[in-house]
């Protein structure tokens, strides 16, 4: 780090990044035995409740976001790791980056008005199995 930066997170998740990728896994492992029940005549009932409980978990995974808020200068900053659209940065209340899914990514944007006009935000994520590192760095403009 030089000094023209500023950490304004340094953070670990585990527990909702369990719930993404654990409930997301059942949903889909539960629906594997729910589509040849429903060729078994006796056991329509079970494949079809077994395909909508997988439904239900998918949903719900897909619902759980990892997310963080900070500000910069008066300015909020959040970033935001969804398990099926990937991640954002967002810089008050607007989309300045987005990333695809990946294990490790990097978003920037920079500050357009207001206090610190020029300064660039950038969030660096891990996105591992059991655990979701991100760190959000702010760099001021480089003085002429």
């Amino acid at each position: 780090m030089n000094e023209r930066e500023t950490v304004l997170l340094d953070a670990v998740e585990t527990k909702g990044r369990i719930v993404q990728n654990g409930v997301l896994l059942f949903g889909a492992l539960l629906a594997i035995p729910g589509l040849p029940l429903l060729a078994v005549r006796d056991a329509r009932w079970i494949g079809a409740g077994c395909l909508v409980a997988a439904a239900l978990l998918i949903v719900w995974a897909t619902r759980r976001r990892i997310g963080w808020d900070v500000s910069y200068k008066g300015h909020q900053v959040r970033f935001e790791n969804h398990p099926i659209f990937g991640e954002r940065l967002i810089l008050d209340d607007r989309r300045i980056s987005r990333g695809a899914l990946g294990f490790v990514k990097t978003l920037d944007g920079t500050i357009e008005q207001g206090e610190g006009a020029g300064d660039r935000i950038v969030s660096v994520s891990e996105a591992g199995l059991l655990r979701f590192t991100c760190r959000i760095v702010a760099i001021a403009k480089q003085p002429r």
